[in-house]
């Protein structure tokens, strides 16, 4: 019901200590003032017709109090007025009647205006002089993750939503690209001072949205996962190494963007390496997001070389060249390129003594070398960088029961110029040289007696 002056009683002995008013925006303009309100207890709604409208543009409205109530106590100070009212409290007067007349004038407000940078639109706000905006919903964008509002196109400055309003404001959203994971490739151990790297041709963060590429940092192989303990020995296939990856915040370079870490980079990596398992271990983020830690593991795989040809091979004297063909079990197209030496009895072979050509490893042990070799069993042992295939080779004693060597398992030394035990076509040209001395010694004594016996004749 509406109070009027009659109304009220003049007993009240309960003061009201605070009073908040209900209203919505500047009144509308009207003619007369009702000088009454609506009370209930200490809350007052007013309406558009309780407001006179003075000529110096301010409004006055009369507030009588509830019912065994009174406004003795009651200050400027304990008034709240609704925050969209634009409306600032001047005065209060008490009245006789034991009613109060406020006098309010329209507030000077401000635009605080969002600029997005892209993402989805955000509505302006009107702020009264010395009031506070009020944090918007974030905004949204494909790809992205929102930060926060800044003060500077750049985005140097954030702004503090506590901050008084006393001009027009625009605030800048700040954008982080959002990177869902590492794109690295393998390709080689290599050994760098103490420590074994791999080596990749490819090694960069993958972005939810295309953006220009950011700084990809990768360590040499630790023994743990906490990369604490460096590996200083060569990594043995099938044993488990580990190496971190860490990106860099390039934020402030240019055509890098601000990144963002999500948490799908634990699980939409892109890693791996050749001949190896790669996999994820653990994401670390800094407080700031500037940087970001991304362990991996290296499992390299076991590299067998095997023979296809030429195992356990025997050989004596007259037969063909001992030929070897030796298959990788992993990118066999690798083989030749890879091979190294060869060793028979722990010693390296001299270049001389074989040959070697592609189509996996073809190596061929001349004959001359053979020849060399001690009847018997000796290691045949074919190096590769990644590894060795090992076989024994026999050679076998010839019929003569001499193998051709000198006992040593060479047959390079000298024995004075007569044939050796067992060699049949030195023995032969042996004979033969004796049987011609001996026709020639024949024939000499046969002349030599003819010539006698015509001597002999003539003198008689």
């Amino acid at each position: 019901p509406i109070v009027s002056p009659e109304m009220i009683s003049y007993k009240q002995d309960s003061p009201s200590m605070d009073l908040k008013i209900f209203t919505g925006g500047i009144p509308s303009e009207f003619a007369a003032s009702t000088k009454s309100a609506l009370a209930i207890g200490d809350d007052v709604t007013l309406k558009d017709a309780n407001f006179a409208k003075n000529a110096d543009g301010s409004y006055t409205v009369n507030i009588f109090p509830a019912d065994g109530k009174n406004f003795s106590e009651l200050t400027k100070d304990n008034i709240e007025l609704p925050s969209d009212a634009n409306l600032v409290l001047k005065d209060l007067v008490k009245k006789d009647d034991g009613s109060i007349d406020l006098k309010m004038e329209p507030a000077v407000a401000y635009q605080v205006t969002f600029e997005s940078n892209g993402g989805s639109p955000v509505d302006a706000q009107t702020v009264p002089s010395g009031n506070t905006a009020h944090y918007p919903a974030a905004p949204a964008k494909e790809g992205y993750t929102f930060d926060r509002w800044y003060t500077d196109e750049a985005c140097t400055s954030k702004f503090d939503f506590s901050t008084p309003i006393t001009e027009d404001t625009v605030l800048y959203a700040r954008w982080m690209a959002n990177i869902i994971g590492v794109k690295l490739h393998g390709y080689e151990i290599e050994h760098i001072g103490s420590g074994y790297h791999l080596k990749m041709d490819v090694r960069e963060a993958i972005f939810e949205k295309d953006t220009a590429p950011l700084l990809v940092g990768a360590s040499g192989l630790y023994k743990d996962k906490e990369i604490t303990t460096p590996l200083t020995t060569a990594p043995v296939g099938g044993e488990t190494y580990y190496f971190a990856v860490t990106l860099e915040d390039a934020h402030g370079q240019e055509g890098h963007p601000d990144v963002y870490y999500t948490d799908k980079m634990k699980t939409n990596n892109d890693a791996s390496a050749e001949e190896a398992e790669v996999e994820y271990v653990s994401l670390t983020r800094s407080p700031g997001g500037k940087y970001a830690t991304v362990v991996f593991s290296y499992k390299p795989a076991e590299i067998v070389y095997s023979f296809e040809k030429g195992a356990d091979a025997s050989w004596e004297k007259g037969d063909a060249e001992v030929q070897y063909v030796v298959k990788r079990n992993l990118n066999d197209e690798k083989t030749f390129g890879l091979f190294d030496h060869i060793e028979v009895d722990g010693t390296a072979l001299a270049v001389s003594d074989f040959t070697a050509v592609s189509g996996s490893l073809d190596a061929t042990l001349k004959i001359s070398f053979l020849e060399t070799l001690s009847a018997g069993a000796h290691d045949v042992k074919i190096f590769f960088e990644d590894g060795v295939a090992e076989t024994k080779l026999t050679i076998k004693e010839t019929a003569g029961g001499d193998d051709g060597s000198d006992g040593s398992g060479s047959s390079g030394g000298s024995n004075g110029g007569s044939p050796q035990t067992g060699d049949s076509s030195q023995m032969h040209l042996y004979l033969a040289l004796i049987a011609a001395s001996l026709l020639v010694l024949l024939a000499v004594t046969l002349v030599v007696s003819v010539k006698r016996s015509g001597h002999g004749r003539k003198r008689m």
